[in-house]
């Protein structure tokens, strides 16, 4: 209790503490063991769970008058009321059914979804600067003892080959295996954001309410499921969460042979979309496009139809979004899985103009990644055939650029002196 109270008293100041949470994963332990009865409502301390009675009894007191104002939940997964922790209709749901459990595909994350999906994630390796900062040149290959010892899984080495090998070919060298197991968790991320967001859906159909990335970032030099490493350096998945949390969001999947599109908006007010639907072949051949304004429900999911032909396996979709003439959301689907096709070079393009870096893609450009010393305005890009974009890039004195099926590009900037 003391230590309780020291430490609502302690954080209950910052805004941005949501809400007092009793444990992590406990009530989930306490039903794996078979420890998870509930029926007992007094003396929680001699129940099958005696720690029922600091999580239900001591915490939500001590929160209540020291920190009245913020939320109380026992625990996290918790259902009210003693149910299944990993049930999609009550509670808050840990979904680790992909990367531990049973390490189903990530294409199935709408398959374990819940009321309030509070972790999942996907493992994914550092910046190549930041393993460049803690190993040697023998031990930059995926499974060295180095590489191994910083990974926060002990058996994530062998579940980030096979999530690899489920995505991609085998990568040539270990730039390539950075660049692709950092690309598998950005498509993983971006598969459960897209799923769980779409269920949002309209009032009185709400399905999924919330969704929590296992993690932000790191403390120390490693392999895991974060976002940002240790070094301050976004990875891929970081811009794919960040594209599919956009206040408006474009989501599109294949499912049965047809091709789903949706909006995703948390606008207050209905927002009129001018919609860009354009699908091409690997080789840049436009197959289909077509153009539709439509109404974004306000705080909602909202359904789209067109009227293209059936759209090949082999085909890349791109769906944009145009306010005023200005692109504000921007979708993409690729052949999956991505092995099964050849992703022909895109001929990227790169230039320096000062602190402008210019890419341009000759074909469709799958995960363009600018890799840099430095944080690029933009970065992990889906690029249209003869796309142009350009990205702001401070103080670098040179980038590595490379997507599915390009060489890497090196290009200096002379423009730094």
């Amino acid at each position: 209790q003391q230590e309780a109270e020291a430490a609502v008293a302690r954080l209950r100041h910052h805004a941005s503490l949501a809400l007092w949470c009793g444990n992590n994963e406990d009530y989930q332990i306490a039903e794996s063991v078979g420890a998870g009865d509930f029926s007992a409502q007094d003396h929680l301390e001699t129940s099958t769970f005696p720690a029922r009675e600091i999580y239900e009894r001591l915490l939500p007191d001590v929160c209540a008058r020291l920190d009245p104002q913020r939320p109380y939940w026992p625990g996290s997964p918790y259902t009210p009321g003693g149910g299944a922790t990993t049930q999609p209709t009550a509670g808050d749901r840990h979904t680790w059914d992909i990367w531990h459990g049973v390490m189903a595909p990530y294409t199935d994350y709408a398959n374990y979804e819940g009321r309030f999906v509070s972790e999942f994630g996907l493992q994914a390796p550092p910046a190549a600067s930041t393993i460049a900062s803690f190993t040697k040149p023998a031990d930059r290959h995926a499974h060295s003892r180095v590489m191994e010892h910083h990974n926060k899984a002990p058996d994530g080495s062998r579940r980030l080959a096979a999530y690899l090998s489920d995505t991609l070919n085998p990568p040539a060298d270990f730039g390539a295996w950075v660049y692709g197991t950092r690309l598998v968790q950005a498509e993983a991320m971006q598969a459960a954001c897209r799923a769980y967001r779409r269920r949002w859906g309209q009032e009185g159909q709400r399905a999924v309410s919330g969704a929590l990335v296992w993690q932000l970032n790191d403390c120390w030099p490693v392999t895991s499921w974060s976002l940002i490493d240790s070094c301050g350096l976004p990875k891929p998945a970081w811009y794919a969460v960040g594209r599919e949390f956009q206040p408006l969001a474009i989501g599109i999947s294949r499912e049965g042979g047809t091709l789903a599109t949706w909006l995703c908006s948390a606008a207050r007010q209905d927002q009129p979309l001018e919609l860009e639907f354009t699908s091409c072949g690997l080789d840049g051949m436009q197959l289909h496009q077509e153009k539709q304004t439509v109404a974004a429900a306000s705080n909602a999911t909202t359904p789209v139809t067109w009227r293209v032909p059936a759209v090949p396996d082999d085909a890349a979709v791109f769906i944009r979004g145009f306010q005023n003439g200005v692109e504000v959301a921007r979708s993409a689907l690729w052949p999956h899985p991505l092995k099964h096709h050849d992703l022909p070079d895109p001929g990227l393009r790169v230039s320096w103009q000062g602190d402008q870096l210019d890419v341009v893609a000759r074909g469709p450009a799958k995960a363009v990644w600018i890799e840099a010393s430095g944080v690029p305005s933009d970065n992990h890009l889906d690029l249209m055939p003869g796309e142009h974009v350009t990205v702001t890039l401070a103080g670098a004195a040179a980038v590595e650029v490379r997507a599915v099926g390009s060489p890497v590009v090196h290009v200096a900037n002379t423009h730094t002196g």
